[in-house]
This record gives structure tokens, C-alpha cells and sequence, in this order.
């Protein structure tokens, strides 16, 4: 597809490359890697960050981190660049993941780019024990853009993003055809922009907020200092951390415990769906065990 530029970006489109600046890289514990995925027939990449500390055993929350334009998957991973989500992941125990645009360094904001982020979801649950109600995603600039997006078209899905964050974002109307839903699946969203930004507007992201909220979902919107222009924030990491463990989904309820029965008419062995709070527990544990070990003690006279 041709991907035409927004008037918008043509100043200091310089900004949204993240600078990569020549100091030691950080001691961070975890394992970083680049996994290459075919997706809707397309290869397509991504790189994973995961902590040290991740435990098979425990479910881990997932982020994705997408970049901006003319940026890249290898440019929001670096160990010197803007975003450095490691740092937190390490402490906070949560795996990131920098999926790569296609080809052109850009989102193209289509079934293709939404399928793209569904695979990996896919991919990592089948990897890693992920805590499926703690997906969440975030991104700058047209990564911002793509955040909301995925947040979107990913809503009614089984598993979907919980909750989203948008860096100097916002949304053009009419340019990506991603309008605010309306229904019953609501959005999370905590939006962050300079009040000073020259690449995009201050008002793109507080018409999102506005329409979000008139539309029924939850926004916050948090404005940063005109100073840092359409740089990064990186100090709002946490910030936006707290947002998504604050709304993140209900774990699912476990299944109810399944308890085998002997049948004392037949002598079968059933298997029977006891609720945890009923019968499988308590004095209801007590009855049955009383009850179909008689049952069982006429079953042996009898034969």
C-alpha cells in the first residue's frame, strides 16, 4: 500500500526517532530476544525482554511497546534509547515486547498490523506463562497512534489489550479510519502529550480524551511540559505501569473442582462437578465421603 504522511509530521519529524546516545549500556538482568514470525503471510519480527525473574509457575503481565515513525522494534528496545522499558520490567516483573512495523517504518493501521499484534499474543502465551488479563500497550507518537488502535480492534477478543497508554498521540481524524467505538466493550486509556509539541498538535490527544469519555470509556489525560516538545517522558514509565495494574482485568474464575464419585447403584465411577464452595468442601466433603464409602461397603457384601 502507499502510506502517505500527515502534515503533521513534516516538522522536526527529526523528534520521533529515538536518539540512541553512546553511554554504557544497563546492567539488566533479563534475556532479550528477536524472533522472527510469519503473520497473514507476511514475515514479520519482534523483540522480547524477559525479566530474570520471570517463574513458570507464577503468570507474568505482558506490554507491548510499539515505536514511532521511522523508527523501529531495535530503536525502542536499545539499552540507550528513550524508553529503556527493561529497567521497570526487571523491577516490577513483566515481560515487554517491541514489535517491528513492515517495511516501511511505519504502522499501516490495518488487519494485517492488528493480526501482527494477535500472533504474538498468541506466540507468547504459548511460550511463556502470561497473566492474559495484564496485556496491556503503549507507544509514541504514531506508536501512540497504533496503541489505541490495537486497543480497538482488539476489544472484543478473548484475549485483548486491557488497558492502553498513547506518548504524543492523540488521533486524526479521517487521516487512520480508527474512530472512537461505541458499546459495551470500553476502552482504558491514559493519554499523555506536551502541551508544547510541534510534530503533533496538544489537540489531537485531548479530542481523544473528550470523545472517549463521551463515549462511555475510561480516559485519563495527563499533560506534560511544553519544554519536552514530542520527546519522551521516560520518568511517566511508572506512571503509566500504575495505570495499567490499577485497570487491569478480573484473573478468570478457576474452574470448579472436580471430585470422582462412586455411583452405590451401579458401581461406576463417575465424575462429578462440585462447586468449591458446596459440597467439595466443608461439611459437604464430610457427607459424601460418610455417604459413599457405606455405599461402597454394600457394593463389596454383594458381590
Amino acid at each position: 500500500m502507499t502510506w502517505q504522511k500527515c502534515p503533521c509530521f513534516t516538522t522536526l519529524i527529526a523528534l520521533s526517532i529515538p536518539l540512541i546516545l553512546c553511554l554504557a549500556a544497563p546492567a539488566w538482568s533479563g534475556t532479550t530476544t528477536t524472533v522472527d514470525l510469519t503473520s497473514n503471510g507476511q514475515a514479520r519480527q519482534f523483540i522480547i525482554y524477559v525479566p530474570d525473574s520471570y517463574d513458570v509457575g507464577e503468570p507474568i503481565p505482558l506490554l507491548f511497546m510499539m515505536h514511532g515513525l521511522l523508527s523501529s522494534a531495535a530503536q525502542a528496545a536499545a539499552p540507550n534509547g528513550p524508553y529503556r522499558w527493561q529497567n521497570l520490567a526487571d523491577q516490577e516483573g513483566f515481560i515487554v515486547v517491541f514489535p517491528d512495523s513492515y517495511q516501511d517504518d511505519s504502522w499501516d493501521m490495518n488487519r494485517a498490523d492488528a493480526d501482527f499484534i494477535r500472533d504474538i499474543i498468541s506466540w507468547a502465551t504459548d511460550q511463556y506463562n502470561i497473566r492474559t488479563s495484564h496485556i496491556f500497550s503503549t507507544g509514541h507518537s504514531m506508536g501512540g497512534f497504533f496503541s489505541y488502535y490495537v486497543a480497538v480492534q482488539l476489544r472484543n477478543d478473548l484475549i485483548k489489550i486491557v488497558a492502553f497508554a498513547e506518548h504524543s498521540g492523540g488521533l486524526i481524524a479521517g487521516f487512520w479510519p480508527t474512530p472512537v467505538p461505541t458499546g459495551e466493550s470500553s476502552l482504558k486509556g491514559l493519554l499523555l502529550h506536551s502541551s508544547g509539541d510541534t510534530v503533533v498538535p496538544y489537540s489531537l490527544t485531548t479530542s481523544l480524551h473528550e470523545t472517549l469519555l463521551t463515549r462511555g470509556h475510561l480516559s485519563e489525560l495527563m499533560t506534560l511540559p511544553a519544554g519536552l516538545d514530542h520527546n519522551w517522558d521516560r520518568g511517566t514509565n511508572a506512571t503509566q505501569w500504575a495505570f495499567f495494574v490499577e485497570n487491569a482485568s478480573d484473573d478468570p474464575v478457576p474452574p470448579p473442582e472436580l471430585v470422582p464419585v462412586l455411583n452405590p447403584t451401579g458401581g461406576i465411577l463417575l465424575t462429578m462437578t462440585l462447586l468449591v464452595s458446596g459440597l467439595a468442601t466443608g461439611p459437604g466433603r464430610s457427607w459424601l465421603k460418610d455417604r459413599f464409602a457405606t455405599a461402597g461397603e454394600d457394593r463389596d457384601e454383594g458381590s
